[in-house]
């Protein structure tokens, strides 16, 4: 028994079939080119679309401006941290810690090196809070690549897009004002509520890398702040605990110089004459007496 065929499959149509564009404005442009709207409805289809555009437009400025409100926060912050931290290194200089390794005050020391190493990444982490939210507030334009002018003259052609300033200023001033003169008023409104639709969504999708590194940095500007929480309390201990360099200079003298005596001292005391006898005269050392002069 034979076992039936599949029914062959179409092949012309799958050649026919072209493959779906990664263009944003390509996708949506087969779809507005499709779309006839009728007279009727494009007074409120304009002013729906138009809503739509300005709600995402409000949204990118809101985050702007959400941005700069934390960034002035963190200025104020930040300048409260140096002005208290500034004491440290005035009063500490860096290579302190190991001056009090030597002389026997490993807290101290350690204490000094974790307040420093403290700072050092506070300062790290806000300064890449602070690069994420500027690269986030960046200006970008999402320009598709099919976006081009319409019409071969000069003076006829169309503007890819009456929204987007870069495609406005692609054609001249005449056939700017031509696209509004020699066109028909539904014309005109049509091309209006396409071009809201098409310009609402790249937008929106502008948003999305936007919203990704505020995010990231805001992040970073609570680890720093956590990281301060806990830096501001050792300024205080390392004020309050660890001498200044002044104080431990004398000590530092004090053990240098007994380092030496009791290298030293041995040696000196092998020298010594017992008592009652007369130390040996050195040939080598001249005698400072010298006969007086005869005088006429």
């Amino acid at each position: 028994m034979e076992t039936p065929q599949p029914p062959p499959q179409n092949t012309n149509a799958q050649k026919k079939q072209a493959p779906l564009s990664t263009d944003v404005a390509a996708q949506i442009a087969i779809r507005m080119s499709e779309w006839e709207i009728a007279k009727d409805n494009l007074p409120d289809l304009l002013q729906v679309t138009q809503r739509s555009l300005e709600t995402v437009t409000h949204l990118t400025e809101y985050e702007d401006d959400k941005a700069n409100r934390i960034l002035t926060a963190m200025a104020f912050l930040s300048a409260f941290a140096a002005v208290i931290f500034a004491v440290v290194p005035s009063r500490y200089p860096l290579s302190f810690p190991i001056m009090l390794l030597r002389t026997g005050s490993p807290r101290e020391a350690y204490l000094l090196l974790a307040t420093y190493g403290g700072f050092v990444l506070y300062a790290l982490t806000l300064i890449l809070g602070v690069a994420f939210v500027l690269y986030g507030m960046s200006p970008r334009f999402n320009v598709p690549k099919s976006w081009k002018p319409d019409g071969k003259m000069a003076e006829n052609k169309k503007p890819a897009s009456r929204l987007f300033f870069e495609k406005i200023v692609e054609v001249s001033p005449t056939a700017w004002a031509n696209s509004f003169v020699n066109v028909d008023k539904d014309e005109l409104l049509s091309t209006y509520v396409k071009n809201s639709v098409l310009e609402t969504y790249l937008v929106a999708q502008k948003i999305v890398p936007k919203v990704k590194w505020l995010k990231r940095g805001v992040a970073l500007f609570q680890v720093s702040t956590i990281i301060l929480a806990f830096v501001m309390p050792m300024v205080v201990a390392t004020l309050a605990f660890v001498p200044e360099p002044s104080e431990h200079q004398p000590l530092a003298v004090r053990q240098h110089v007994q380092q030496i005596v009791s290298q030293t001292g041995d040696g000196a005391r092998s020298n010594v004459p017992p008592t009652g006898q007369k130390a040996p005269i050195d040939s080598t050392v001249p005698n400072n007496k010298t006969p007086p002069l005869k005088t006429k």
